[in-house]
């Protein structure tokens, strides 16, 4: 997969800046030129080709399913969507069922062609009316997530990309016009996770992102922190099944986990001209939490629904009103029904293909141990080789050493003793000429010698 540089988070939608390929070229040619700086000219179109290979990538959604290590520079310089998309897409499969966009983040034609959103009916909701999509599977509800116009139980999945953190702050700066959205209520995101639960059908998986790190709050958005973790699980009445955390580094967006990214601030591009040293687009780091409504709510549903059904039976003469109401409740519950066996039957076909992949590590693992076992063998008979070679050089030397300084000492003596000598012959010498210059002056005698 191509690696990339540089980009920035994106609220609403994505403006088709042409349809003429050579000038998308043009574009993309000129931001990878200009060293590829988050939001400027050409990175919008580089964005969405990347993250249409990646959502047509199996192998690699396949590993944000399985939580694994992301490819190395993994989105460098790309806005969270990078991982976002992927992390929600892994998790929705090509089942069929009513999904809410709650914040509108799916509303794009690139996204809707995907497999795991053309099999659903799909409402999508947002605060102001913008792109629509003219597709059948498709419709619009505009209003506020603190209060869904919406029954109870009736979606099989919602998505909630990067919305939550908006609520209750100024949305006047960048979605909508009416003044009423204009507002300094931080603490409001709660209310959302209560709807969104209540609206979720029993069994149903809503699957939730937002940006992580320091308490941060921008006036427009608000960083969530740990404990704005918790008050979210609070608010739905379970903790979520799964979270996940990535993080955005240098070198690109990386698998994490909450302690390495609670640190982590938030780049507001709308704050600065300058780009971020290390590039982050906006987030750099993201929450992601996978909640299914709890069971016991459709086995309590399962027994109203069967006693309505009963006592509407058991009714003489009853009315056209009651027959309809016990239909709608026997449909009501064969959905939820159905949907629970779907999703029961595709996670146990994910858990098989992950079982084997397990499995296949661990006899990769038990290989790499038998290998490392052998290597350890190996070294050590060669150190044990290398210990055995090395002692009977240092043997030969000593032996050598020692013969060396005998043989050293043996001359040492010879020298010592032609020295005495020396000075032996040098004393008989000295005293054999002073003999004969005697000898001889007392032969030609004192007085001619003096003379």
């Amino acid at each position: 997969m191509q690696s990339n540089k540089h980009g920035k988070l994106e609220k609403g939608r994505v403006t088709e800046i042409s349809n003429d390929s050579n000038q998308t070229q043009n574009l993309i040619e000129q931001y990878l030129e200009g060293g590829q700086i988050p939001w400027s000219s050409g990175y919008k179109p580089y964005r969405m080709g990347l993250l249409q290979e990646v959502l047509r990538n199996e192998e690699l959604l396949q590993t944000f399913w399985e939580g694994e290590s992301l490819p190395e520079n993994y989105g460098f310089g790309i806005d969270e969507r990078i991982v976002e998309y992927p992390w929600v897409l892994s998790r929705l499969g090509q089942n069929q069922g009513r999904l809410l966009d709650a914040g509108s983040v799916l509303n794009y034609s690139y996204l809707l062609d995907l497999p795991q959103l053309e099999t659903k009916s799909i409402t999508i909701m947002t605060l102001d009316p913008e792109h629509l999509e003219k597709r059948s599977n498709v419709s619009y509800l505009y209003g506020d997530l603190r209060d869904i116009l919406i029954r109870d139980n009736v979606f099989d999945y919602i998505v909630c990309i990067s919305t939550l953190e908006h609520i209750g702050l100024d949305n006047t700066v960048f979605y909508t016009n009416e003044a009423k959205y204009k507002e300094t209520k931080p603490q409001d995101y709660p209310k959302v996770m209560s709807e969104l639960q209540r609206v979720l059908a029993p069994g149903g998986r809503l699957l939730l992102t937002v940006p992580f790190g320091l308490p941060q709050n921008f006036g427009w958005m608000q960083q969530i922190d740990s404990s704005g973790l918790i008050e979210i699980a609070k608010a739905f009445g379970t903790q979520p099944i799964n979270t996940t955390f990535f993080q955005y580094l240098p070198q690109g967006w990386i698998i994490s986990d909450e302690q390495a990214c609670s640190e982590c601030e938030y780049f507001n591009v709308h704050s600065t001209s300058e780009p971020a040293s290390d590039r982050a687009a906006a987030a750099r780091a993201v929450a992601c939490l996978e909640f299914v409504k709890d069971l016991d709510t459709l086995n309590s549903d399962h027994g109203y629904l069967l006693d309505l059904f009963e006592d509407s039976q058991g009714e003489e003469g009853k009315s056209v009103e009651s027959t309809l109401s016990s239909s709608r409740a026997i449909k009501r519950l064969t959905a939820c029904l159905k949907n629970s066996e779907r999703d029961f039957l595709q996670e146990r076909q994910r858990n098989a293909i992950l079982a084997e992949k397990l499995h296949n590590k661990d006899v990769k693992l038990a290989q790499l141990q038998a290998q490392i076992s052998q290597l350890e063998q190996e070294s050590q008979a060669q150190l044990n080789q290398i210990k055995r070679e090395s002692q009977a050089q240092l043997s030969r030397l000593e032996q050598e050493s020692q013969a060396r300084l005998r043989e050293i000492l043996k001359r040492d003596a010879r020298l010592l003793q032609i020295q005495a000598k020396v000075e032996s012959l040098k004393k008989e010498l000295s005293l054999s000429i002073g003999d004969k210059i005697l000898r001889k002056i007392k032969k030609i005698g004192w007085e001619k010698l003096v003379k």
